[in-house]
């Protein structure tokens, strides 16, 4: 298997890479996700995990400003923004991929792609998660089959919605109603007892607690 090793840089305060940037290697490619323009939740998230784990990611959110190009520091910071510009493009289909060579850095690259296919802030697509959420039911499913479509839904809720910082109560909230709405008959009980708490539990102490 090849490697590549690529010189990176640290966690950043201010606008430039650290000054003890460490190295690197890269075996493979980032992800075995193949980026095929239907695939973004899943594809963005095991990019996001992996950039992370090789202290990348600051490259694609921002974190990791660029320094001037007269720093003597530039030079290492452009290499390594090319080197994840490169890594990102081996994760996409070659006709999609093309399409975002034009950007000027990783972190254009990347919100372009997001832009592209995202559907953040795309009205129909909400429209449409949120009906197939009101629609989703046990029915002869095991808990663990029903809870992880609803989960799976909830992450492209998620991904579609514009940034809320203040909705994330409501949010939580809007995830045990649905859940609890869709179980079967049988469980009645459960719902009595979690509406007998004094505060709503989150979703994942409720899901546990049926299990």
């Amino acid at each position: 298997m090849s490697s590549e090793t690529v010189n990176t840089s640290g966690p950043t305060t201010g606008t430039g890479p650290s000054t003890n940037p460490a190295q690197v290697v890269y075996h493979g490619d980032l992800t075995s996700i193949k980026f095929n323009g239907l695939n973004y939740l899943d594809w963005s998230r095991a990019v996001i995990i992996a950039l992370g784990g090789r202290r990348l990611l600051g490259y694609v959110n921002g974190e990791i400003k660029a320094p001037a190009e007269t720093d003597a520091k530039y030079s290492d910071w452009r290499a390594t923004d090319y080197g994840v510009m490169a890594a990102i493009n081996n994760t996409i289909l070659p006709e999609l991929g093309r399409n975002f060579l034009g950007a000027a850095t990783a972190r254009d690259m990347w919100l372009a792609i997001e832009t592209t296919y995202s559907h953040k802030g795309d009205d129909a697509k909400l429209f449409e998660i949120k009906e197939s959420i009101r629609k989703c039911t046990q029915g002869n499913r095991s808990m663990q089959e029903y809870y992880s479509e609803l989960q799976g839904l909830w992450d492209e809720l998620k991904v579609c919605e514009k940034p809320c910082p203040n909705c994330v109560q409501t949010g939580e909230k809007n995830k045990v109603f649905d859940f609890l709405m869709g179980l079967n008959p049988e469980y009645e009980s459960v719902r009595s007892m979690v509406f007998a708490q004094l505060s709503l539990p989150p979703i994942g102490s409720v899901y546990y607690a049926i299990q």
